[in-house]
């Protein structure tokens, strides 16, 4: 069962020249607004799941590489 909101997101960073990706944890409005700590460019979402349930502080964010 998950919390309602409580996604897990892939990201890709928008500039081409940068090709950064991360996988973020957390809600979906949150995840939306998230900036590349590479180049400082959008993040796009291209992929969306179900997350485990957080129970932390709303709006947290855990935000990793992708492997």
């Amino acid at each position: 069962m998950t919390i309602a909101g409580s996604v897990l997101a892939l990201l890709v960073c928008r500039d081409r020249a940068c090709r950064a990706a991360f996988e973020a944890d957390g809600t979906r409005e949150a995840i939306t607004d998230l900036r590349c700590e590479d180049c400082d460019g959008p993040l796009e979402a291209v992929g969306w799941a179900d997350s485990e349930p957080y129970h932390g502080a709303r709006g947290h964010i855990d935000v990793r590489r992708a492997a």
